[in-house]
């Protein structure tokens, strides 16, 4: 039996229609955080704690969710996880369950241009432009 592929957006944004269609090539399906996880979670990651006890916690909380979920869909997680804090994706390394779930990041390219206004100050403006996932793991995705 082959194994169902499933792609879990952690970040706080929607996927680009870009990003869908690249995720698409090596998964079967696409959720998001808020299918699955409680909110009470969610807010958690969009919003890291700053106490490293409360870091442990999370991630271990995390880990358990998404090892329940892949079990429960008898599936491989590709895991596109937020950013956010440093701290958190260090401590979630230690915990994060290689056996079920694929980690996954998105690479974008920054372009920002800076718009001098009347009064002399400047604004910045950022695009993110998606060139692709990175697999820290050193794996890629089955195409």
């Amino acid at each position: 039996m082959v194994e169902r592929k499933i792609f879990v957006n952690l970040t706080s944004h929607k996927l680009l229609p870009e990003q869908i269609d690249e995720a698409s090539k090596f998964v079967d399906e696409i959720v998001s955080a808020e299918e699955f996880l409680p909110q009470e979670l969610i807010q958690k990651l969009h919003q890291c704690p700053s106490d490293v006890k409360e870091l442990y916690q999370l991630a271990q909380e995390l880990c358990d969710y998404l090892a329940e979920y892949a079990r429960f869909q008898s599936a491989r997680l590709y895991v596109h996880l937020p950013v956010g804090s440093p701290a958190f994706m260090w401590i979630l390394g230690y915990y994060f369950p290689h056996t079920y779930c694929v980690p996954v990041f998105s690479h974008t390219e920054r372009i920002v241009e800076e718009i001098q206004q009347p009064d002399g100050t400047v604004v910045k403006k950022s695009v993110f432009k998606f060139e692709g996932f990175i697999f820290p793991d050193g794996g890629e995705a089955d195409v």
